[in-house]
């Protein structure tokens, strides 16, 4: 990466500076600029208001692809602390990420000779970890994880410009085989990234264990490599207990680690000196406040557990002991000892022995055996702060119930835990044949969780819904455990049929499905498969010439279903095949954001003949028309050269250059569909429309009106007056002038009113 001047480039470099000029800020100065390996890679630094920011374009982009990247990308610049704007420049067809200007990169630190050692190593590898984890909650994908792209602000580690390495394909060592060879960048590539940076970062400090797992993470084959629970167990056990237990309370520490400014923590075996206290008297003292601080922390367990936990999880000191052999034994998938360790936590009530369980489950892990979506519901963040000891206890109990039965003697009834545990313990059951105990709880128990999961019971109960034995309530409760199996979804759906029972049902499950694309999937296949209505109209999605709707989610796919538009942004060919679209008002809604985001010169009365009943254009033909007119006009040409290879309906175009009546005769596409209609004479047209023809701005769109009005027809006599004196084609008007002097001296011939052939004043030659 080099950093010079703008008046230093030269050649292609200033070029493509030049033509990115046009959209940075023009209160702005540029600095200096950074340049990436390619020509076009320029990444201005713009000062303004006294803060410099980075200037990040893409390469040159179609424009679905482009408009996905930008939704997708998205996603990172709502993340806390990461600063980062994105936009779609659609004239430019780039994607312009500003960001800010970080003073040092892992890269440059690691080059500076700076050796990472003790707490800033661990603090590092722990923060690397964590964030990739953050960005598989998120369904986010880096697609480039290097020690260029990694700056740590405020103790936070920030990944930058996320895909962009991924898109560009830069061939970077850190950079994932498979993106390398050009695919689509998917979560195992972070891991790949994530493995070569902490080989860097450890070097020959990593113990045996971790360069196994380092060189799994190496691997070619994206499905060989570790999953990120893995490397955070072997990597997070082997830092300091203080470091894992802050983890473990979901902060993890950067800040405070003593330096040579800094105090030095007194030796264990020196007694602090209290000014009027001896020693001897300071032993019991602070024996008999560490006792006061062991029994006030035990109270709150047990009176207020939601005080504890938050306790727990912001001071150290308190946070619950591990144990690596019940760790070890849990999850290493053998059911002997795993039930030692259910046991352990279930009889024994051995706090070590639940956390192993409850952490690697929280982390992802499916063990055999294990309730692992009960214990992950029942334990949600939503109400986590209101469980009592006796519902974290339930929770554990049912969810190690298979490896473990005999904790269940010790059960109170369902009806006295919990609303979240309850919710866990419906998700799991079947719903065709719901157990007694939840048949008598009523629904309210569940409308009364925390937003956004009570609200969509409510929904179900304002449907006639009444208590978690109705088979709809378990299968929303399977819909909100996760990956639910395909006879729940059809439980949920229903089995009568209903449209409008359908549809309401989709409508309160689409936030839990839009958090799980592949349970949304499953929905879909089911809903296709039923027919109907609905059926139908998800059976346009599989009628998809272009492949353009493959890597839309079924979420969205359903959200259209509901004649809603996904919340994304989608590319112009998504909005322009969706004027064709079964339901009328998606029809109308992807038509109004056409123009105000891709046609903006366009009219309205475009988007009505295509978004209308008399459409006649195929799906690819309106596709390709509303993407030519989506470019610059500069840029238009090929692309209506394709449209018209395609061979579209005359009929439909001359509605079409109808409705672009407002444009002038330089207009490109208006000049082809007149020749494509001279030469297709196989259209009809009606009085009004040869009338509005005969106005148009296109002289061969005119000369195609005069030679099919008729001097013998009255009204299309008149038209032919009328224009003869306002056409200001000389050539034009002499053909009026002929016509309609030949229809006042001889009778009509059998041809009249056939195509007669446009020349240009002067040149004797057709445009």
């Amino acid at each position: 990466m080099r950093l010079v001047s703008p008046g230093s480039l030269e050649g292609a470099e200033k070029l493509v500076f030049e033509n990115l000029k046009p959209w940075l800020p023009p209160n702005g100065v540029c600095v200096n600029v950074m340049l990436g390996q390619d020509p076009w890679d320029i990444r201005p630094l713009i000062l303004i208001n006294g803060k410099v920011s980075l200037y990040r374009f893409s390469r040159p982009l179609t424009q679905g692809a482009l408009a996905a990247l930008v939704a997708e990308m998205q996603g990172f610049a709502v993340i806390p602390g990461w600063e980062m704007k994105v936009e779609a420049r659609h004239e430019a067809e780039r994607l312009l990420l500003i960001r800010p200007v970080y003073p040092l990169t892992l890269e440059e630190e690691l080059e500076n000779g700076t050796s990472l050692t003790g707490q800033r190593r661990q603090d590092l590898v722990a923060g690397l970890i964590d964030v990739v984890k953050a960005l598989r909650k998120r369904s986010l994908v880096h697609g480039h994880l290097s020690p260029s792209n990694i700056v740590e602000e405020g103790g936070t580690v920030i990944l930058l410009d996320p895909r962009l390495g991924a898109l560009h394909y830069s061939k970077d060592e850190h950079l994932a085989p498979e993106t390398n060879a050009g695919e689509e960048p998917r979560p195992e590539a972070d891991l790949y990234g994530l493995g070569s940076v902490l080989s860097r970062v450890l070097g020959d400090d990593a113990t045996h264990q971790q360069r196994e797992i380092l060189d799994r993470l190496l691997l070619p084959s994206p499905r060989q490599r570790p999953t990120i629970e893995e490397v955070e167990r072997e990597f997070i056990r082997a830092l300091p207990a203080q470091t894992r237990a802050s983890m473990r309370a979901g902060k993890f520490l950067t800040k405070g680690t003593p330096s040579a400014s800094q105090p030095k923590t007194p030796a264990r075996d020196a007694t602090p000196e209290v000014p009027g206290v001896k020693p001897r008297a300071w032993l019991m003292w602070s024996a008999g406040g560490a006792l006061a601080i062991a029994l006030a922390v035990a109270g709150l367990k047990s009176w207020k557990p939601s005080l504890f936990n938050a306790l727990v999880r912001r001071v150290g000191i308190f946070a619950p002991d591990s144990n690596p052999e019940f760790q070890l034994a849990w999850a290493s998938n053998d059911k002997g000892k795993m039930r030692v360790v259910a046991q352990a936590a279930i009889q024994d009530h051995e706090q070590a022995a639940e956390n192993a369980i409850i952490e690697d489950t929280m982390a992802g892990a499916n063990r055999p055996g294990v309730g692992s979506n009960l214990l992950r519901v029942a334990l949600s963040d939503l109400w986590i702060d209101d469980l009592s000891l006796a519902d974290r206890r339930a929770a554990l109990t049912l969810a190690v119930m298979p490896i473990y039965p005999d904790g269940v003697k010790t059960l109170p009834p369902l009806s006295n835990l919990h609303s979240g545990v309850i919710l866990a313990v419906a998700g799991q059951s079947q719903a065709k044949n719901p157990s007694k105990q939840l048949s008598e709880i009523s629904i309210d128990r569940l409308v009364s969780l925390a937003s956004p999961i009570g609200p969509l019971f409510a929904q179900l109960r304002a449907s006639g819904s009444k208590t978690l034995g109705d088979p709809e309530v378990i299968a929303l409760a399977g819909i909100v455990s996760g990956n639910p199996p395909a006879d729940t979804l059809e439980t949920y759906i229903g089995g009568d049929g209903q449209l409008p029972t359908t549809l309401a049902r989709i409508a309160i499950a689409l936030p839990l499905l839009a958090a799980n694309d592949s349970s949304a999937t499953q929905f879909l296949a089911i809903l296709r498969d039923r027919g109907g209505e609905i059926g139908q109209t998800l059976s346009w999605f599989d009628i998809d010439g272009l492949g353009i709707w493959s890597k839309i989610n079924s979420a969205d796919k359903l959200r259209l279903v509901l004649g809603e538009l996904p919340e994304g942004q989608l590319g112009v060919q998504h909005y322009a095949d969706l004027l064709t679209f079964p339901l009328t008002e998606v029809k109308n809604k992807s038509g109004q954001l056409l123009r105000e985001r891709f046609l903006k010169g366009e009219s309205d009365q475009l988007l009505l003949v295509l978004g209308g009943e008399q459409n006649r254009l195929s799906r690819e033909q309106t596709i390709a028309l509303l993407s030519a007119l989506n470019l610059h006009v500069s840029k238009r040409a090929p692309y209506i050269e394709i449209l018209f290879q395609l061979k579209p309906s005359p009929d439909m175009v001359l509605l079409v250059l109808l409705a672009r009546s407002d444009k002038d005769s330089t207009d490109h596409f208006n000049l082809e569909a007149a020749r494509y209609l001279r030469k297709n004479s196989e259209w009809s047209a009606s009085t009004e429309m040869l009338q509005i023809l005969a106005h148009h701005p296109e002289p061969l769109a005119r000369s195609l009106a005069y030679a099919r009005l008729s001097a013998r027809v009255s009204e299309q006599k008149k038209i032919l007056q009328q224009r003869l004196s306002e056409e200001g084609d000389k050539g034009l008007s002499n053909r009026i002038m002929e016509k309609l002097e030949f229809a006042e001296s001889a009778p009509a011939p059998a041809g009249l009113g056939t195509v007669v052939p446009y020349v240009s004043p002067g040149a004797g030659t057709s445009r």
